[in-house]
């Protein structure tokens, strides 16, 4: 445990073998890893970080109650990535010791929203999985528009549900259109980018999208 946080760590193969950091709504590594071997995915190691204080530790700014009147966007980015490049992956990876070229930090709705933050703010990821990810939120177009990603990212992947924007809310609407626009934009920045339209809504086999992603950006 990392204060409130749960971290699980599966070592699957060997110390040289890419390492996948998932952030977790509720822990799911053991199904994680179930769907992308039935993928073909090629080996890896697996962190899943979990019990997060969902919508304050993902946002990466405030914003105010725009999709519900549950909302708690404090905007707590800055401080999670510390926790998670400062002190969780350090640990992992000292008692494991993994030595990965390859690090991938995945995440769905707003764990999604903030692997696409990341980024921009640590040079520790390779790779980035944003499955479903919550790209409706304000101002990020603008933000990775307006600001360059770690030279060390290489791939981004990002996925939505086709049904997830059908609907009048000004924020969610723009969801598949920002997702499309973010991706294009990182492919314009030397960023290798996939984009993969899943049929559902947002709730429909978040697992296996995550999976699809992983699979695809260590492909």
């Amino acid at each position: 445990m990392f204060d409130h946080r749960s971290v699980c760590v599966y070592e699957t193969t060997d110390v040289a073998a890419p390492v996948v950091y998932s952030l977790d709504f509720k822990e799911c590594g053991a199904a994680l890893l179930s769907k992308c071997a039935a993928l073909g995915c090629r080996p890896f190691n697996l962190v899943s970080v979990s019990h997060l204080h969902w919508d304050a530790e993902l946002s990466p700014w405030p914003a105010g109650k725009i999709i519900s009147k549950s909302d708690h966007f404090t905007g707590e980015a800055d401080s999670l990535l510390q926790v998670l490049t400062r002190k969780i992956i350090p640990h992992v990876e000292t008692m494991t010791g993994w030595k990965p070229s390859t690090r991938v930090l995945a995440g769905y709705s707003m764990s999604g929203l903030f692997a696409v933050y990341a980024a921009f703010n640590t040079p520790l990821f390779t790779d980035i999985v944003s499955a479903s990810g919550s790209l409706w939120f304000p101002d990020i177009v603008n933000y990775v528009a307006e600001h360059a990603p770690s030279p060390t990212v290489r791939r981004a992947y990002f996925s939505i549900g086709d049904l997830e924007s059908k609907t009048n809310h000004p924020y969610m609407k723009t969801t598949a259109s920002n997702t499309q626009e973010i991706a294009q934009i990182l492919q314009s920045k030397n960023v290798e980018t996939f984009f993969e339209l899943n049929p559902g809504n947002h709730f429909k086999e978040q697992t296996l999208r995550v999976a699809k992603g992983i699979y695809q950006v260590l492909a």
